[in-house]
């Protein structure tokens, strides 16, 4: 059991964004959340994420948001964007007593033409630890491969 809870605690994620996809991977456990980045919304209620929520599609009470769609940036919509990220966690960790507080190492995948700005790095850094990070370094470049999710290594790179 401590062990468990040491690993929930040493977690790295890796969390790539697109416009209409995230994919959060735990490295140490091989667990993947990879589904669409829609949220059926109701009266300000959060109904589902992820590929449940296609399920409202049609339905006239319930709006389909996809935070990470927008034409000048990928953050979109933040709070959305919050709930989904907090989902996936959530989802990746469904077995922990405790609310784990991994590393996490994000992705964009999309929207980078001419680099991220000052203000969308600390967007998704606000993203990251509200959605229940403990420390976060953002990579701009080729997907990484297992072998190469290591959170210093890409921290180090960040500040490079």
């Amino acid at each position: 059991m401590l062990k468990r809870l040491r690993g929930i605690w040493a977690s790295t994620l890796y969390v790539q964004i697109w416009k209409d996809r995230l994919r959060v991977f735990d490295p140490s456990s091989n667990e993947r959340f990879d589904e669409t980045s829609l949220v059926a919304i109701r009266d300000g209620m959060i109904l589902a994420a992820g590929n449940e929520a296609k399920r409202y599609d049609g339905n006239r009470d319930v709006d389909l948001v996809n935070p990470f769609d927008h034409p000048r940036m990928l953050i979109g919509n933040w709070i959305v964007a919050e709930r989904l990220l907090q989902h996936a966690v959530r989802l990746l960790f469904k077995e922990s007593l405790i609310r784990p507080a991994p590393k996490m190492i994000l992705h964009p995948m999309e929207s980078l033409e001419g680099g991220l700005s000052d203000v969308e790095k600390r967007a998704l850094r606000e993203l990251a630890i509200s959605a229940g990070g403990r420390d976060v370094a953002i990579h701009v470049g080729p997907e990484l491969a297992r072998r190469d999710i290591q959170f210093e290594s890409v921290q180090k790179a960040e500040d490079d």
